[in-house]
């Protein structure tokens, strides 16, 4: 019996705080009036009235936005609503959508970049393999192997085109018109005969240059196919890949350069790629290629080969040559002077026609007779001998004067760097620049100095 009156009173208690609810609503906005107790509302004896039509002397209708009523006299205030001010709307960040890659379209642009890739076409090649890159990238795929290929042999084929295109072809390597010359001597000469009095003849050989043969020297004068001409070359290529030292990137380089000046094409970019996979081959195409752009593309060829922090370190050494000199300190008083004997003799021989001003070599700032200085010297002879070596390839028909120029420097930049080594066991600078100059004076001899 007890459990079911406290029920009743739990309802009716509920039931009253409602309608007590409902009683303040009504009351603070103005629907009943304000001398309208609670107990007559619960009884039934109000009127509803429209709040506009309320006493101009009530101020419930004179609130400002977001404020809140006023409570009546006796009349706990209710809970302060807090809104909060936004300086400005809340806007959230879309990324771009992702474009639909067609897998088809991307393949076939690799496909098509390696074909011409294989065939040295680099200029085509760099097109496609670029084509593929652009759609992937717009596709936010940057991270994808198909992106990272074609990224990296668009930037190779960019270094190689501008390699391959800074050597000439050799004047025979077309194959047309050629003969076989068969001496009395017993030497056979690949010729392409220009002129034939009955007397003699007139030959032009691969570095351009005319002779003369009279039919006295001749044995046997015989039509060389171009088919012919070129399986000889391809047995000679290969026969060069074979007996190359695979670790010397100048020994490397020097059957590329076969390759490229005889126009085997699709030799080309294996025999390169051979070449820059080596470390510190970078220096192949420092020398053989002195372009404005050179320094930007080594960066390229680096990463081409993702070699990441050899292009950085690169990238840093041109940053600082870029950089304002700083003053030269004031030189001091050497004690006990030693005398350097005669300086390297600067020789540049001035660039042939249409080619590039070579660099200028600069003066050591090191004392005289240290051993930084010797290294400044060797490294003065050693850039002489680059620039003949790039003459020589770029200038056929003057080959064997520019090759033995570079032969010489290079000859005295060893000559000081074995001194130095010598005086100092162990010197890593001394024996990586030694190492250099005997690879570079390595190709100089076997493909500069009296080769035809």
């Amino acid at each position: 019996m007890k459990k079911a009156i406290s029920v009743v009173l739990l309802i009716a208690a509920v039931a009253l705080g409602a309608k007590h609810g409902h009683y303040t609503y009504l009351r603070s906005n103005g629907y009943i009036e304000k001398g309208v107790g609670f107990w007559a509302y619960f009884a039934g004896d109000y009127e509803i009235k429209d709040p506009k039509l309320v006493d101009a002397g009530d101020d419930s209708n004179d609130r400002k936005p977001f404020e809140e009523p006023k409570p009546s006299e006796g009349e706990p205030a209710p809970p302060r609503r807090i809104v909060e001010e936004t300086t400005k709307p809340h806007v959230e960040e879309t990324r771009p959508p992702e474009q639909v890659v067609d897998p088809s379209l991307v393949a076939a642009y690799i496909k098509e970049g390696r074909e011409l890739y294989v065939a040295s076409d680099y200029k085509e090649a760099g097109k496609k393999f670029s084509e593929a890159a652009g759609v992937l990238e717009k596709a936010l795929k940057k991270n994808s192997p198909q992106y990272v290929e074609a990224s990296r042999y668009a930037g190779r084929c960019r270094v190689f085109e501008a390699l391959v295109n800074n050597i000439p072809f050799l004047e025979l390597s077309d194959g047309r018109n050629l003969s076989q010359i068969e001496l009395e001597s017993g030497k056979t000469i690949i010729a392409r005969v220009v002129k034939d009095d009955g007397d003699s003849v007139s030959i032009q050989q691969n570095d351009g240059i005319e002779a003369t043969l009279s039919y006295d020297q001749i044995d046997e004068i015989k039509p060389l196919p171009p088919d012919d001409y070129r399986n000889n070359l391809v047995k000679a290529y290969r026969d060069r890949l074979s007996k190359v030292d695979a670790k010397s990137y100048f020994d490397v380089f020097g059957v590329a350069l076969f390759a490229i000046q005889n126009r085997l094409k699709n030799e080309i970019s294996n025999v390169l790629e051979q070449t820059f996979m080596l470390p510190g081959s970078e220096l192949v195409l420092q020398t053989f290629y002195t372009g404005d752009d050179a320094d930007q593309l080594i960066v390229a060829l680096l990463e081409s080969f993702d070699k990441k922090q050899e292009a950085e370190s690169y990238r840093n050494k041109i940053t600082l040559a870029q950089a304002p000199p700083e003053p030269d300190p004031v030189p001091m008083p050497d004690p006990d002077p030693i005398d350097p004997g005669p300086g390297p003799e600067r020789i540049d021989p001035g660039p042939p026609p249409a080619e590039p001003v070579a660099r200028p070599t600069e003066r050591s700032t090191a004392p005289p007779g240290s051993t930084k200085a010797k290294l400044d010297e060797a490294g003065q002879y050693f850039a002489a001998g680059q620039r003949f070596a790039n003459y020589a390839t770029r200038n056929v028909s003057k080959r064997n004067f520019y090759g033995k120029k570079a032969h010489e420097e290079l000859g005295k930049a060893r000559d000081i760097l074995n001194i130095l080594q010598d005086q100092n066991p162990g010197d890593m600078e001394i024996e990586n620049m030694l190492q250099q100059v005997s690879d570079l004076l390595h190709f100089v001899i076997h493909n500069l100095v009296g080769t035809n």
